[in-house]
């Protein structure tokens, strides 16, 4: 190894590799002809054995860095160029369990490690754009939507998909895994639309009995449910200056724009109403215009466009500003910015559209079997893409790529190039089914992992083929990271990603230092946590399934692995990992989503699979983070805003602290508008931290946007008295 100019220990191939060879006593030329050596041979093992055994003076199995160095000192420094400081990250990152000593089992995998490449990627062969899901037969028929689900949204701050069904449910499936996370009944009515509100951090959804209703996004809990004239058959949702709006597209032809941030009035039906079973206007800011001549099937805010953008069955699509321009010829209208609408466009209804802003263009869809193009400022069509035989009923972009892909009533989809105008892929249910007998009814496109989703009855993945995704985008991983965390020990920053890719770099230029990922890893694990151990030797990483690896980071090894009890309800995932020592025995401790804490002994002759000795209950709610103080506290931050203070001795809560409202001064944006009564869901405690040199002090990151900081004294008993502070985190950063 070398040192870069921040003292951290910097993998050199080179380097390494001859220090291998020295041991081996293979230092010869190769004659140039590039043909690296098959491995180590038995005569090497066993030749190193005995060097090693000599070497261990006092026999006790172990060498300290003393007898290390006298064994092969003369090797890995013969030329005098490295520093004891060199020598000593060495020595760390070959004693994978950090007790201060290398066993024959820890030296002998750094060599083998040493002499193979740390880890190998499968790739397909270049061919189809998407890849199907290989988990697509394994799915819980127990998971599925009874009727097929029309709706689909991406959650990108939860990492979940939602899905919403003719059966009256929503579904949340996380995203890492593909698993239900969570079934919520709406009631018998078909659920038509959804959007988010992503201002006051709500969910609204739209149902055939004429309703609107609205979930928090932090408890899923319904907070406010409001009857209208007529169901609202596609929604979206936008800021205006200060205001939050909602827009609602009727059967009539009727666009309802609402601004939620001025609530709702108290009103009840008067008599005449009732009579006339008229339902009353519940909204404090609304306006009701005609835009469309029959059913209006999307609409979208599009701000490069400066309008809302609807389709509707009268083959039509229009653009309109906001605020909404009244016909003085007819007040019930409004005056249309542009209207797409042409001989060599759409002739029948049209379903659905996207705004594509790399090409300044709307693909749509519709009736017709065909995907329309169009340049939104001379309300020509450009081009139509042929190949469906069946109308179209959704379309989306992928923008990176320059792609439309469009779903049709027959369930298949197709993946069209911008470039060219050319169909580059066809996907069909029966080639990624989970669900016999049900075809795709919607699909969405996840930018941010690179993935398309499709869904029947519950959702399927598709993923970019690794080869055309890598040759295309400067991305450092091939799915979405779970932990960047730096190691002051090594100077170095490591990144964990979902696949199990752990990447080491060189923060000073930005570098990969070192990758390697999970050789026993199978398609349906999905690490969501990670974490250094105490003296930050070690890289814990925890699955969906509720496995925690230990690894020697510097070299891929994994040294065991910590199981838990399977939970009833199958909440396994890991989101949550800290290590500790208490009086002489080191432990290691993780949360899952079963709102327990699992504890594992941290004994060196441990290897293989490792059973905890303790669990520790007292959450009410999802635990988020977990963080330990000395001498014996372990705190956790849960999704109800409380944190909780347990003895890792007994397992008892000692005391729990609930986030309370913020500050009257001050608002982050997301804040701004709310009531307290919404506020008050949005304090779940993202992360709770320990500071390094004043464990008196707690710091947590609440879902409302602020950073808190908790004075007290977190010893056997609950502090006398405790205060808090908050400081908001946009002002804080």
């Amino acid at each position: 190894g070398s040192i870069d100019g921040t003292g951290g220990l910097q993998s050199s191939p080179q380097k390494h590799e001859n220090f291998r060879k020295g041991l081996l006593g293979d230092e010869k030329d190769d004659g140039g002809g590039g043909e690296s050596d098959s491995g180590i041979t038995l005569e090497q093992i066993l030749a190193l054995k005995e060097r090693f055994d000599s070497a261990d003076q006092d026999g006790g199995g172990s060498l300290d860095m003393q007898e290390f160095m006298d064994a092969f000192g003369s090797i890995i420094n013969k030329d005098g160029s490295m520093t004891q400081e060199q020598i000593a990250r060495l020595f760390m990152q070959i004693d994978a369990n950090s007790d201060g000593g290398i066993d024959w089992n820890e030296f002998s995998t750094y060599m083998l490690m040493e002499s193979q490449s740390s880890g190998t990627v499968k790739t397909h062969q270049v061919g189809n754009f998407f890849l199907p899901d290989p988990l697509g037969k394994k799915a819980d028929p127990d998971w599925f939507h009874r009727e097929s689900a029309d709706c689909m949204l991406i959650d990108s701050v939860g990492g979940q998909y939602l899905t919403a069904s003719k059966d009256g449910t929503l579904r949340l499936w996380t995203a890492s895994s593909m698993q239900l996370a969570k079934t919520i009944v709406t009631g018998q009515s078909w659920i038509l639309a959804m959007c988010w509100l992503t201002k006051s951090a709500r969910l609204v959804l739209s149902t055939a009995d004429r309703r609107i209703r609205f979930y928090d996004i932090h408890t899923w809990e319904q907070v406010v449910e409001v009857q209208l004239q007529s169901p609202a058959f596609c929604v979206c949702s936008w800021t205006f200056g200060e205001a939050e709006l909602l827009a609602m597209g009727n059967e009539k032809g009727e666009v309802t724009v609402v601004d939620i941030s001025k609530g709702l009035k108290e009103v009840r039906p008067t008599g005449k109403e009732k009579k006339q079973k008229k339902r009353p206007d519940y909204w404090n800011d609304s306006v009701t215009k005609v835009v469309h001549d029959g059913f209006i099937h999307q609409m979208e805010m599009v701000e490069d466009l400066g309008g809302l953008v609807t389709c509707g069955a009268d083959s039509a699509i229009v653009i309109f500003e906001y605020p909404l321009q009244s016909d003085p010829n007819h007040k019930d209208r409004i005056i249309p910015r542009r209207i797409l609408k042409h001989a060599r466009g759409h002739q029948k209804g049209v379903k659905c559209f996207q705004w594509v802003v790399s090409h300044k263009l709307i693909v749509s869809g519709g009736l017709e079997r065909q995907v329309v193009i169009w340049n939104p400022y001379t309300c020509k069509p450009v081009v139509s893409l042929d190949g469906h035989q069946s109308g179209i009923a959704k379309v989306q972009v992928n923008a990176e790529f320059e792609q439309v892909i469009s779903l049709a009533t027959d369930g298949v989809v197709k993946v069209w190039d911008l470039r060219n105008n050319e169909c580059v892929q066809s996907l069909s249910e029966g080639e990624n089914l989970r669900e016999k007998g049900a075809r795709n009814s919607s699909i969405v496109y996840d930018a941010a992992r690179h993935r398309l989703i499709t869904c029947g009855l519950c959702p399927h993945k598709w993923t970019i083929n690794p080869q055309i995704l890598n040759s295309s985008t400067d991305v450092t991983h091939r799915s979405p990271v779970v932990a960047a965390l730096y190691n002051k020990n090594f100077g170095h920053v490591v990144t964990v990603a979902e696949d199990s890719e752990v990447t080491i770099w060189k923060p000073t230029t930005g570098n990969e230092v070192f990758n390697f990922i999970d050789q026993d890893r199978d398609a349906e694990t999905f690490l969501s946590a990670a974490a250094f151990d105490d003296n930050g030797r070690r890289l814990l990483t925890g699955d969906h399934h509720g496995r925690v690896r230990v690894w020697n980071f510097s070299n891929g090894a994994c040294i065991k692995t910590l199981v838990k009890p399977t939970d009833l309800y199958r909440r396994q995932e890991i989101t949550g990992l800290t290590m500790y020592q208490y009086e002489e025995t080191r432990f290691f401790a993780a949360s899952s989503w079963d709102r327990k804490i699992s504890v594992w002994v941290d004994d060196s002759e441990d290897s293989g699979t490792v059973d905890p000795f303790l669990q520790i209950g007292g959450n009410d709610d999802d635990i988020l983070s977990i963080a330990f103080t000395y001498p014996k506290i372990l705190a956790t931050g849960a999704s109800d805003g409380n944190i909780n203070m347990f003895d890792i001795e007994s397992g008892a809560r000692r005391l729990s602290m609930t986030c309370t409202k913020p500050p009257s001064t001050g608002n982050t944006p997301r804040q701004t508008g709310s009531s307290p009564a919404e506020l008050s869901n949005m304090q779940y405690v993202e992360k709770v931290i320990f500071l390094e040199h004043r464990n008196k002090t707690v710091v947590s990151v609440g879902g409302d946007g602020h950073i808190r900081f908790w004075e007290g004294v977190w010893m056997e008993t609950a502090p006398q008295s405790l205060s808090s502070s908050m400081l908001m985190s946009r002002l804080a950063a």
